[in-house]
């Protein structure tokens, strides 16, 4: 496993008298002390809080090194005395100092990330069975709706005596109303008497639709209800996408697919992504912008990848998304007044039989009004559902289907250079896949390449290589 590395704001000082000479030196033993140091603003000044720091080890929990003062290990650790013994005793030998070795291989390894990254693929490649791959297309796709409820709070420097207004204000904040997902699955001749499953032609053959929804109506816990209910899905998912042949290895974690999610959706349910059924085991990404967050069920094991389709693609919105890589046949984004229903008023606006009215349609945001043709697409569409709560649950879970066609066609693009795009987060991460594979298509796998010549000059490592390039010159 290697050493534990953690960093952490403590700072190592010996103290030092500036103005004595290089002569006078003396054998005492100079004292060594720990601080925390706090970095704050006010008033647009940069204020430093400086703590002195007794017990390093209590403050975090960490042993630290005696010798470099910089490497700490975790005491919860399994390995914790063998990693711990093993640097501390190499560590006095080079004097608390961190030597940096390079260790190169005799032969250069190749890069290929579609093939060492993926064991599925390597698996086959390695028993020369590489038709038989088979990219994920496999996943679900999700989207929540919101109302907003306003706030109207203060915060910040305060602007009068009584400090009731600040210099800051917060108006509203969104609030999740509903959510949707859409399953894809493996067809199935079952399903053909079912009404819960919908038969759709892909690029990868016919599939099955499923779709689930919760709102409010349900509780205020109806997104742990839908979390637990994407969980109990994701299993039939994740044996869709494994292989008939038991021995050809596939581990990746279902794919929940949201589009912008990583700027919206994940800040309306992430909190909810901890308790005692089920635990993040994997964020990547910043806290107010999750590029992948893995989520262990703790019972089952099962584990699922919250994602953004937005990885993939360059950023638009929803409805060019689907029209820009979906077919001609794919359905349209729906219309729905986001503006024209709050937090207030929500329960008792969406239990109305009739259509909202042209003017619920009108964005103060957007500084926009809805089309008479609009509208009335949105007339034709509504009558066919009993209430507005009806309606919305439509217009939700279209949002989720539209996803299924453009996302299958960039899948089987990748697909065509053997590379899975859903084992891989982001688009450039996909395109590097790619320029490596098209470099190695010529690879034979049945031909035997030439050894390293025994009378070429070995690479020798030397200072002045070092400096120039491993050490990064100012």
């Amino acid at each position: 496993l290697g050493e534990r590395r953690q960093y952490n704001k403590i700072k190592h000082i010996k103290t030092d008298d500036n103005d004595e000479t290089e002569e006078e030196q003396s054998d005492e033993i100079i004292p060594t002390f720990n601080i925390l140091l706090v970095s704050d603003t006010h008033e647009s000044q940069s204020i430093y809080h400086v703590f002195h720091v007794t017990n390093t080890d209590g403050l975090t929990r960490q042993k630290y090194c005696p010798h470099c003062y910089q490497q700490s290990f975790d005491p919860k650790d399994d390995h914790y005395k063998r990693d711990y013994d093993s640097h501390v005793s190499q560590c006095k030998i080079n004097g608390g100092q961190i030597i940096k070795k390079v260790k190169l291989d005799e032969q250069p390894f190749p890069y290929i990330p579609h093939i060492q990254r993926n064991e599925t693929y390597a698996y086959l490649l390695a028993n020369n069975t590489t038709q038989q791959f088979k990219t994920t297309h496999y996943y679900i796709t999700y989207d929540f709706e919101t109302v907003e409820r306003k706030v109207n709070t203060y915060f910040g420097k305060p602007i009068t005596k009584d400090s009731v207004i600040c210099n800051s204000q917060w108006i509203s904040v969104l609030e999740p109303l509903s959510v949707a997902s859409t399953i894809k699955l493996k067809w199935r001749e079952q399903y053909n008497n079912d009404d819960n499953y919908r038969k759709i032609t892909t690029p990868f053959g016919t599939v099955a639709l499923k779709t689930i929804y919760f709102d409010l109506r349900q509780g205020t816990d109806f997104i742990s209800q839908w979390i637990e209910q994407v969980f109990e899905e994701a299993k039939q998912v994740e044996l869709d996408n494994k292989y008939d042949n038991k021995d050809i290895p596939y581990n990746q974690c279902v794919s929940i697919i949201g589009f912008n999610s990583s700027r919206f959706d994940q800040a309306l349910f992430s909190k909810y992504l901890h308790n005692d059924k089920w635990t993040i085991q994997s964020y990547i990404g910043t806290m107010g912008q999750g590029k992948q967050i893995v989520v262990e069920h703790k019972q089952t094991k099962q584990q699922i990848k919250f994602i953004d389709a937005m990885n993939y693609t360059q950023p638009t919105d929803l409805a060019n998304f689907a029209k820009d890589f979906g077919n001609k046949d794919n359905e349209s984004k729906g219309l729905f007044p986001y503006e024209g229903i709050t937090y207030d008023n929500y329960n008792y606006e969406l239990n109305k039989s009739c259509p909202f009215s042209i003017r619920a349609f009108d964005s103060q945001l957007k500084n926009k009004t809805m089309s008479d043709d609009d509208y009335q697409l949105y007339l034709t569409d509504a009558k066919n559902y009993a209430t507005r709560w009806d309606y919305l649950q439509h217009y939700n879970e279209l949002d989720t289907q539209i996803m299924i066609q453009p996302l299958d066609n960039l899948i089987n693009w990748f697909y065509q250079y053997n590379v899975d795009m859903l084992s891989f987060m982001s688009l450039a991460a996909n395109a590097n896949a790619i320029k490596y594979a098209i470099a190695y298509k010529d690879f034979d796998f049945n031909v035997n390449y030439p050894q390293q010549s025994k009378k070429s000059t070995p690479f020798i490592l030397s200072q002045s290589y070092w400096n120039s390039k491993v050490i990064r010159q100012g």
